[in-house]
């Protein structure tokens, strides 16, 4: 077995060696071996009880998926490293992902972006009550194009196309 590590992935110790993906230059080894490597990374990672580094596989495997030609699936393990890094208070390693993931043709994860801010909150509810957009904007004191910017992107997150729709939706139990 050879040991230089020129050669071979970083091996840590925790309980037993488990590959760990570190910054290497992609030409040591053939692409699918080393795609094998960061998802093997990750996987072992998943139960060990190490977010911080379960969270630099997750960017390192991301960052390998998009500069070996695959930015759509970089983008989930990306978004899971923004969300473990703020766990862990890592607001750096964050910033790298979500650099990663913007290059890779996501904006956030898919987790934050569904999730309605207050003011479309206000809004849909103010809606689904039949209230229309200049009474919306009185009680919410902001203007009609603004209650409408915060209504689109509403249902746009909600994947909700009228009104009716959206007063079913949040009637619904």
């Amino acid at each position: 077995m050879e040991t230089k590590r020129s050669h071979r992935w970083p091996v840590a110790a925790h309980g037993g060696a488990y590959p760990f993906a570190l910054k290497r230059p992609a030409t040591q080894e053939p692409v699918e071996e080393a795609e094998q490597h960061h998802r093997q990374a990750v996987h072992v990672l998943d139960g060990v009880g190490l977010p911080l580094r379960r969270a630099q596989a997750l960017l390192h495997y991301g960052r390998f998926l998009r500069h070996n030609g695959q930015p759509v699936l970089a983008r989930e393990p990306l978004s899971e490293a923004i969300q473990e890094s703020k766990a862990c208070g890592e607001a750096r390693l964050a910033a790298q992902a979500r650099t990663e993931l913007r290059a890779s043709g996501g904006r956030r994860s898919w987790q934050s972006s569904r999730q309605l801010s207050s003011q479309e909150q206000s809004v849909t509810a103010l809606a689904s009550e039949g209230t229309t957009n200049e009474e919306m904007a009185n009680q919410l004191f902001i203007s009609v194009k603004t209650v409408g910017r915060h209504l689109t992107s509403a249902c746009g997150k909600l994947g909700i196309r009228s009104r009716k729709e959206l007063q079913k939706h949040l009637k619904a139990p």
